[in-house]
């Protein structure tokens, strides 16, 4: 959602690190990069391929403003937003017209600098695969008319293992 205080602090600072960690296989991911919003067109493309039960609960549920459950300061009860899903639900599942796609729904995508891959083993001897980009990470083009095939690294890669 574009108007999150996550997305505010992308915007703020758009080269957040990303890690994941796999504590049964012993392994870890870290990737740099910048992050960039992603056209309102190839926002709208990804919301058409959900399903239509994910496009009515995307809608129903989002977390944006113009919710009816954010118009006030009570908390909804589950049975009330159980009923407004089922609502929205009968007003859609049968319906030829569009789900609107939600005025915040949208995402960012982090195009990387650097992949590490951490590998430790048995007796914590590890092993680190280094990636970094020798080319420059394009930008996506401004407004709704940018490809998302433009928004990937371009050139070459250079890998190197890494002491720890």
């Amino acid at each position: 959602m574009w108007d999150e205080q996550v997305a505010r602090q992308l915007e703020e600072n758009p080269r957040p690190p990303s890690s994941s960690a796999w504590p049964e296989t012993l392994r870890q991911v870290r990737i740099t990069g910048v992050v960039h919003k992603v056209t309102k067109r190839e926002t709208e493309m990804l919301f058409r391929l959900c399903s239509r039960v994910e496009q009515i609960c995307f809608y129903a549920l989002s977390q944006g403003q113009d919710h009816p459950f954010n118009q006030s300061n009570d908390e909804p009860s589950h049975q009330e937003r159980a009923e407004y899903l089922q609502g929205m639900m009968d007003r859609y599942m049968l319906s030829p017209q569009d789900v609107p796609l939600p005025a915040a729904w949208g995402g960012f995508r982090l195009v990387p600098d650097t992949i590490e891959f951490l590998d430790t083993r048995a007796g914590w001897t590890q092993r680190t695969l280094y990636h970094r980009t020798l080319g420059l990470a394009t930008t996506p083009s401004v407004g709704d008319q940018g490809a998302a095939a433009t928004d990937v690294p371009v050139g070459e890669w250079q890998r190197k293992y890494l002491v720890p």
